[in-house]
């Protein structure tokens, strides 16, 4: 999948060398893992996914573009703060001067997703150093403590909008030259059988089925228990004699009906040539699918990189007429463009990012035919609901961005290309105005800088030194000394007065007799010890008599 951008640079003819730091395979001759090389490597662009910035954050003494450009692609990848990759990439952000993010989806769930992004900008200018700055800025918490939920106060989301305007730039659709996208809903009914087991799980969380029960700890479980009934088929629970624990990632399952997987089949029929793009969340979805269509290859977790580059040659030559997804393992870094095909979701996602960006994977630039989505969904079942969560999260973001074009951003920055050519345009013109303006006048001479020593003396005479070049002992008559001709409240002075006020001997007696000069401090402490055995000492720094 990482070679897209490679890809991308041949297919666009751009001068630039790519780098893939991926692959931990060590090669026996060097003793170098595939990145560590491609990291070494003299490269124009150097790709690398948001999994590896811990390591990359390791590796600074290679940081060979260290100073120059960073960019995050999808960057609500990034959205979590205090996660690992979050901090990770937080620490490596202020080696390069410019830095961009992009993306399709900047707040997939909420106003609390956008802070580490645009802190990744600016370093914390625009909407705090901290998210405990942001939090209490914007944000007010309901609810319990330890929920962690927050809401946004009363104008907040507008004065979001004004702080990062000067940082955002918006391409609308009609900029990103995209064809429309008609979206289609398609519901099916849970047989009698299903709808039984259905009912009993979201009522009891529980229900009965013939290979045994099924059970529910609490309602986050229900839920994914739900959705895997709508979609056809649900995992068994995975016993050992100890205890019941969950089911592992590809577990034992029972099928339940196969109305979604015959909506499709009969959707294919009515198509006809154009292919079809399948989203799926769990593994028994796809194998249900594959049971429809036979040569249907799939891209998932399990999918090798090179696997999954044919299956994309593959598809963009027009070789593949049914393509099977899973939505997390295929949102990013995928370019299905090239040829006319449906998007469909067999399931849905909680995660909007995943599930747009399923669906953008077809519906982006260079796609020139009409794009038609198809949602299957199961009536009065969890379906709905997640249908319905997913329209609401859409509609905020098309708000922000709606907000952010039409009020906030200047005019010049509502596009990239048409903002550096405005700025360019103007900064030519205004160059140009200022040559043919330009009058011949004659500087005035500059002013001679006196020299060191004197700027010297100026300077400690005001800070009450003793100027350069006055010979040491004598005292500076503009500074207010006594009569011993000690500065006035410092530390020779005071220890002076105690020891002239306890021993009763003046200071040139003491200086005479310990043959040193009327100032030292040492004098003064030496006739304190001797005459009345005061001593001093340092005490965490301070001089204490004892």
């Amino acid at each position: 999948m990482y070679n897209v951008w490679r890809q991308e640079v041949e297919k666009w003819n751009l001068p630039y060398t790519v780098a893939i730091v991926h692959g931990g395979y060590r090669s026996k001759r060097t003793g170098k893992t595939k990145k560590e090389m491609a990291l070494e490597s003299d490269a124009d662009i150097y790709v690398i996914n948001f999994e590896a910035v811990e390591w990359l954050e390791k590796q600074a003494e290679r940081f060979k573009f260290t100073g120059q450009m960073l960019v995050a692609d999808e960057s609500a990848k990034i959205k979590t703060w205090m996660s690992n990759r979050t901090q990770a990439f937080k620490r490596i952000v202020p080696l390069f001067k410019r830095r961009y993010i992009a993306a399709a989806n900047p707040r997939p769930k909420s106003m609390m997703d956008m802070f580490s992004q645009i802190w990744m900008l600016d370093c914390g200018k625009a909407l705090g150093s901290g998210i405990t700055k942001y939090r209490n800025k914007y944000f007010y918490q309901y609810g319990e403590k330890e929920h962690g939920l927050y809401a946004l106060l009363e104008g907040s989301e507008k004065k979001i909008y004004k702080a990062i305007s000067k940082l955002a730039i918006f391409f609308d659709d009609d900029e990103l030259d995209l064809p429309p996208m008609v979206e289609v809903r398609r519901t099916v009914e849970l047989p009698p059988d299903a709808r039984e087991v259905y009912n009993g799980l979201e009522q009891n969380f529980i229900a009965y089925l013939r290979t045994g029960a099924i059970t529910a700890a609490n309602a986050g479980v229900a839920t994914g228990k739900l959705r895997q009934i709508a979609s056809g088929s649900v995992y068994l629970p995975f016993k050992t004699k100890k205890l019941e624990i969950k089911k592992p990632k590809r577990g034992k399952f029972t099928t339940l009906h196969s109305e979604k997987a015959d909506e499709v089949e009969q959707l294919k029929a009515e198509l006809g040539d154009r292919p079809l793009f399948i989203s799926y969340e769990f593994d028994h979805e796809r194998i249900a699918l594959q049971k429809v269509f036979k040569n249907a290859p799939a891209v998932y977790s399990d999918t090798s990189d090179s696997a999954g580059e044919k299956i994309i040659r593959d598809w963009n030559n027009g070789k593949i007429d049914v393509l099977i997804g899973q939505s997390q393992s295929v949102s990013h870094g995928l370019n299905l463009q090239e040829i006319e095909a449906a998007v469909v979701y067999f399931s849905l996602s909680w995660d909007f990012d995943a599930f747009d960006q399923f669906r953008r994977r077809i519906w982006r630039q260079g796609q020139v035919n009409p794009v038609y989505v198809y949602y299957i969904i199961a009536e009065d079942t969890i379906d709905e609901t997640m249908f319905n969560v997913l329209q609401l999260k859409d509609a905020d973001q098309d708000k922000m961005f709606k907000a952010l074009k039409k009020d906030l951003i200047n005019p010049k920055q509502k596009g990239l290309f048409k903002m550096a050519t405005s700025k360019a345009t103007a900064k030519k013109a205004a160059k140009k105005k200022a040559v043919t303006k330009k009058k011949v006048t004659k500087k005035a001479p500059a002013k001679k800088k006196a020299p060191v020593k004197k700027r010297v003396q100026k300077k400690a005479a005001k800070r009450g030194a003793r100027p350069a070049g006055l010979a040491k002992g004598k005292h500076n008559p503009k500074l207010n000394r006594d009569k011993h001709g000690l500065r006035i409240g410092s530390v020779q002075a005071g220890l002076v007065k105690l020891a002239a006020r306890k021993s009763g001997v003046q200071v040139d007696e003491a200086a005479k007799r310990l043959n040193s000069t009327p100032n030292s401090v040492r004098v003064n402490i030496r006739l304190l010890e001797t005459k009345h055995g005061i001593t001093l000492k340092n005490d965490g720094g301070r001089y204490k008599l004892t």
